[in-house]
């Protein structure tokens, strides 16, 4: 396989996919001094407004449109049709593979989504964002967001100055996931966003329930904050406080009475998190087994009640 170096004034992307990612990434590297060739994308107007954007030669719905002088395609479609497009590409006979980099953003799938490329001598990467991406930021906003921070790539080691260098571009760094561990990096991903997201819509939801949704997020900001910058400080282990690390089963009995009463929606996703929460603090030993034991069949006794409500 032909040795490949990034380097900025060489290097004409092609990008398939205008959607957040691809957008976010794409601007960052205009910013830096990057040339774009083409925008792809089913959507012609997200194809166009990211052409403008990154002042891209050309646009279209239509893969075979890439540029004949691509030397860098960058995949962020859909994960469920990276292999497809991968594959289609392939076919191409204007592209030359041997002086290919392309690289896909999943969490989950690793590079085999490339294979059909990697057949034809491109070097191929997965270079998925440790970041949460929203359409309501700006231009600039989005920027940012993609700068400054981590990127967890799966690649072969022969890869990985592509993928450092790409990451230095960005001001930002890397962590080499195995190929093996992709399902399980993009759980921690998702726990690490989406689920805090979820743990704020409870919040959010409740405080409703007790007149609060005017001030609910001036009022638990700081508890949220403190107990997160507490969590990456130390460990989540040694900071944990509240009603289950000290064992106090008649707050928890009371909890579970008034979210039956009043919040039953919440009973189940109060107990399941109940039970984790409880690992912690038996690891922690603030608790011992048999209030470990008796903590926990409160819980489960009532996982079985919220699934009924």
């Amino acid at each position: 396989m032909k040795l490949i170096q990034m380097k900025k004034n060489n290097c004409k992307i092609s990008v398939i996919g205008a959607g957040k990612v691809g957008s976010a990434i794409s601007y960052a590297l205009y910013r830096k001094g990057f040339n774009f060739l083409t925008v792809i994308d089913k959507n012609l107007n997200k194809a166009s407004r990211l052409k403008n954007i990154v002042k891209a030669k050309n646009f279209s719905d239509d893969i075979k449109k890439i540029g004949s002088e691509t030397t860098f395609l960058l995949i962020t479609t859909p994960d469920d049709v990276i292999y497809s497009v991968a594959s289609q590409i392939s076919k191409l006979k204007n592209i030359n593979f041997e002086n290919l980099i392309a690289i896909q953003t999943s969490g989950v799938h690793s590079t085999d989504s490339l294979r059909p490329l990697e057949l034809k001598g491109a070097r191929v990467l997965s270079f998925h964002p440790i970041q949460t991406l929203t359409s309501k930021l700006n231009k600039l906003k989005i920027y940012d967001s993609v700068t400054n921070i981590y990127f967890g790539v799966e690649t072969r080691k022969e890869n990985y100055s592509i993928a450092k260098t790409l990451a230095g571009y960005l001001n930002s760094k890397v962590i080499f996931v195995k190929k093996e561990y992709k399902p399980l990096y993009h759980i921690a991903c998702v726990f690490a966003s989406n689920y805090i997201i979820t743990q704020l819509n409870a919040i959010e939801l409740l405080a409703k329930k007790i007149k609060m949704q005017k001030v609910w997020k001036h009022a638990f900001k700081p508890l949220i904050n403190a107990s997160v910058t507490n969590a990456l400080y130390y460990t989540p282990t040694e900071v944990l406080t509240g009603p289950i690390e000290r064992g106090d089963v008649k707050t928890l009995q009371i909890h579970i009475e008034n979210l039956k009463n009043f919040a039953p929606e919440f009973l189940e996703f109060y107990c399941a998190s109940g039970i984790e929460t409880l690992k912690i603090a038996l690891k922690k030993k603030s608790i011992n087994e048999n209030k470990f034991s008796k903590i926990k069949k409160l819980f489960e006794q009532n996982i079985s009640v919220g699934k009924k409500l």
